[in-house]
């Protein structure tokens, strides 16, 4: 994320506080080892390499990967490319033989970029086909908004409006968060079921809140539709480093994910009690009563074998648990897959990264994972793999990889690589963006560097 450590200083800052210590349609087939000595025969193709226009205009760099609306359609963003290289929101839509991709909205689109820049996170789709999403920048305040994306009859041309824009006042340290990140999320998503248009959409700021923090630790907001009124309104649901030394948290980088009861769960990459500053938790938050509970704090065994800065999204398994990574952290300190139970608030390490010689089985998970039937997991990594080469972002280490864990098994279904190298046209680096599973069990997700215009990747594998 340089180019957009560029543009944001205090994300540089706690980024930098987490790492202490080819064409179109382009289709190949691969047999890798895997860590355990087995085969893992796959298909990978990909589906789109980005900024395969002039000036990028179809997106460049992707952060996150695709969402599903209820008409078979995927949806996605990319932070850079488009109008000014401030983002776009794509659409990927099956046409009976492959998918089209196609540009749906590019950002910075009107005057001073009122309408948002450096979209990361993948919208919410609604019922009706509409979308909802976040800017990191951008706005009335240059601190990020929540946008909508209206489609005319035969869908063909999106309009965009600003439901709300961070930090109004342009105070410090922006009260209501500033630079929102990571996915939203609503009552009823843990069902699979759309988004009905009119609920609260729940999300978090990595920065800003009144919490002890100079400039904010970030928050956990609720923002609402307002009947009759273009704008919707916003509320701060938990503060974060409310407590002394930010036992309870500081800077929810991944979303939120929500339960039956509406009870939300995420991460925090900084904060806890297990080192002055802490090293991350897994928290609960009652919407309701506007309370947080710790369910883990990170670095609770030495020397943080347990894992630490957890970044990325949690998700659910089949029992209700909580599973996510940390990048870095656990028995090689690049990074571990671990599991959460919320009544015990014990954590079990599923997988520690870079135990195989070289990294071959990937370093540094910055995503969160895919269930599968039976807890079978599937996830990407930024680093490792086969290519190890000094031409990736990681100099010692590969250009990342995508596995699946069953049985307690880590299986590499693809190794990435960046340009020079073999299967280059593939991507390098997978970001932080949790891969989408569809019905038939092919996996779609994008890389955010390399690809054959060396901007990163859309792609589907068919494990």
């Amino acid at each position: 994320m340089g180019e957009l450590a560029m543009r944001n200083p205090l994300y540089w800052v706690v980024r930098c506080r987490t790492i202490f210590t080819a064409v179109a349609g382009f289709a190949a087939v691969f047999a890798l080892a895997s860590p355990n000595g087995a085969a893992a025969r796959t298909t990978f193709n990909v589906l789109h390499p980005f900024c395969a226009k002039a000036s990028c205009a179809d997106g460049s760099t992707p952060e996150y990967g695709l969402v599903a609306g209820a008409d078979g359609i995927f949806y996605g963003t990319t932070p850079f490319g488009g109008s000014g290289d401030s983002g776009v929101v794509y659409a990927l839509t099956p046409n009976g033989t492959g998918y089209d991709y196609s540009v749906l909205y590019r950002f910075c689109s009107v005057s001073a970029c009122a309408d948002g820049v450096t979209p990361e996170s993948p919208p919410v789709v609604d019922s009706s086909g509409n979308l909802y999403g976040t800017t990191e920048l951008g706005g009335a305040h240059n601190r990020g908004v929540l946008f909508e994306l209206m489609p005319n009859a035969d869908r063909t041309k999106w309009k965009e409006v600003v439901r709300y824009s961070f930090c109004p006042g342009a105070s410090n340290p922006c009260a209501d968060g500033q630079y929102p990140s990571g996915p939203l999320t609503y009552p009823g998503a843990e069902t699979g079921a759309p988004y009905d248009g009119a609920s609260a959409l729940y999300g978090t700021t990595g920065f800003g809140g009144s919490g002890n923090a100079g400039g904010g630790a970030g928050v956990v907001f609720r923002i609402s539709p307002v009947a009759g009124q273009t704008k919707w309104k916003e509320k701060v649901i938990y503060d974060f480093c409310s407590q002394p030394n930010c036992t309870d948290g500081s800077a929810p980088m991944g979303g939120v994910i929500i339960d039956a009861r509406g009870h939300l769960f995420g991460t925090t990459v900084n904060g806890g009690n297990h080192s002055p500053s802490g090293l991350g938790t897994v928290f609960e938050i009652n919407p309701q009563r506007q309370t947080e509970t710790v369910l883990y704090a990170f670095c609770a065994q030495t020397p943080c074998v347990d894992g630490l800065n957890p970044e990325g999204a949690l998700v659910f398994d089949a029992k209700g648990r909580l599973v996510g990574t940390t990048q870095n952290g656990g028995a090689t300190g690049q990074g571990a897959l671990f599991r959460v139970n919320p009544k015990t608030r014990s954590e079990v390490v599923l997988w520690n990264f870079c135990g195989a010689p070289g990294c071959t089985d990937g370093a540094q998970p910055g995503a969160g994972v895919t269930v599968a039937p039976n807890d079978v997991l599937f996830g990407t990594t930024q680093y490792g793999g086969a290519y190890a080469s000094s031409n990736c972002d990681n100099t010692s280490l590969g250009c990342g990889t995508l596995y699946r864990l069953r049985n307690s098994k880590l299986t590499i279904l693809q190794s990435f690589c960046k340009a020079g190298l073999p299967d280059c046209a593939s991507g390098a680096e997978p970001p932080a963006g949790m891969l989408l599973r569809n019905a038939s069990g092919s996996l779609f997700g994008v890389t955010k560097g390399a690809g054959i215009n060396g901007r990163g990747t859309l792609f589907e594998l068919t494990p």
